[in-house]
């Protein structure tokens, strides 16, 4: 199952807007402090509805998944970059998206990329992506961690919150993940989780990411999994150095 928000009815599209207040994101996350993730982005429909995440990774783009973005039609498509409460309008920017790029080898959940380019540059500081010298940060039990503004539990949109909230997790094995996840692509995908602890739905397109030298390196796309936190069903996300998406994302976006 993808991991994007979908207002399935106008109560849901309501109670994922309003304020939670003491609420965190992900499901068992922790909320983070205002800042502490400045790369973060929120996907938006022209209501102000928060449907999936990306990532800056330049001033002039995001990156996300495919699935979020399936139609390439940024007719009524904004980011919010800057913004830790997604309620506090007073922070951070809300900007137009100019056009979309999905990757084109993406195809049942394998390549689950897509780009967004910016109508006016945002401020925020960009995280940086892996690269080929990267696949220690994807090693199985390297610790990771994933950030986003979706469920606190599996409940289709219900309890998503205007708090970011993070959780850190462990890389799974690609043969441990396929055992649980059909149609996993061991060389387009990375998996990861923590016991009780996962990204969830309006996660999707968020950034999965390491530490290497003190900075954020990106890991993985949030792309899908078997409901959320459940045990022996890690979450799945797109490989970033997966050398098609990673000399996509180049050719495209120039980062």
């Amino acid at each position: 199952m993808y991991r994007k928000a979908i207002a399935v009815l106008a109560t849901a599209s309501a109670l994922a807007l309003a304020p939670l207040t003491g609420a965190g994101a992900v499901v068992n996350g922790t909320t983070a402090a205002a800042g502490q993730f400045p790369f973060m982005a929120s996907l938006q429909d022209g209501s102000g509805f928060s449907f999936c995440g990306g990532s800056v990774i330049s001033s002039g783009w995001v990156l996300t998944a495919a699935h979020c973005v399936p139609d390439a039609d940024a007719t009524d498509l904004y980011v919010v970059t800057g913004r830790t409460d997604l309620a506090d309008a007073s922070t951070g920017q809300r900007i137009k998206v100019s056009k979309v790029f999905v990757n084109p080898a993406y195809a049942n959940s394998a390549h689950d990329s897509a780009l967004l380019e910016l109508a006016a540059p945002t401020t925020a500081t960009p995280i940086a992506l892996a690269g080929a010298a990267d696949d220690d940060l994807e090693a199985t039990g390297a610790p990771v961690t994933v950030a986003g503004w979706g469920d606190t539990l599996p409940t289709m949109g219900l309890f998503s919150s205007n708090q970011l909230a993070y959780a850190d997790l462990k890389v799974v094995s690609d043969g441990e993940c396929g055992q649980t996840n059909l149609g996993f692509d061991a060389p387009t995908g990375v998996c990861a989780a923590a016991l009780l602890k996962d990204s969830c739905q309006g996660d999707s397109g968020g950034p999965l990411f390491a530490t290497k030298a003190g900075r954020p390196v990106q890991v993985g796309i949030v792309s899908y999994g078997q409901s959320c936190a459940l045990p022996k069903f890690p979450g799945v996300y797109s490989e970033v150095n997966n050398g098609q998406i990673r000399s996509w994302i180049t050719s495209v976006s120039g980062v």
